[in-house]
């Protein structure tokens, strides 16, 4: 039974990782983001991952819209798995563990959403917070920059 609850959550987090990126890839700005090396599906499984690393979340169980089999996200799914995200990425920051290239984009891909977004958020919580995480994490970054240099 074990083997079976493990199969059902990593095919749900395919799922997720999946529908994110059908979700996200319409918006042209982050569609610019992804002309590098890592690719968006790279950043939407790790998002997933992240999303399904505290167990299966409430709020994922009922998707808004239906494409086929797969779900196509609506703007406060993605919200909520981009916070997600960026908290649990700005602890890995707050310990001092730098970042790959994937958990980086993280940031940038939340940052565009929320800004992109805006009107449909304006008043959301959530979004506030994603900004005020990415703000933080420029600023240990830029402090980070500065100590090494200073170290040289």
């Amino acid at each position: 039974m074990t083997f079976v609850r493990s199969l059902i959550h990593q095919w749900n987090k395919a799922q997720l990782g999946h529908s994110l990126k059908l979700s996200l890839r319409d918006c042209d700005q982050i569609r610019q983001v992804f002309n590098g090396a890592t690719h968006l599906e790279t950043v939407t499984n790790l998002i997933a991952a992240l999303v399904y690393s505290e167990g299966t979340p409430e709020w994922l169980c009922e998707p808004k819209n239906i494409q086929g089999d797969m779900p196509i996200l609506g703007s406060e799914s993605i919200l909520h798995c981009l916070f997600i995200a960026s908290r649990l990425m700005f602890v890995k920051i707050t310990k001092g563990e730098e970042l790959t290239q994937a958990e980086r984009l993280i940031f940038t891909l939340a940052r565009l959403w929320v800004n992109q977004s805006e009107i449909e958020l304006q008043n959301h919580m959530l979004g506030r917070l994603i900004r005020q995480i990415c703000c933080q994490v420029d600023l240990i970054m830029l402090s980070r920059r500065v100590n090494t240099k200073s170290m040289v």
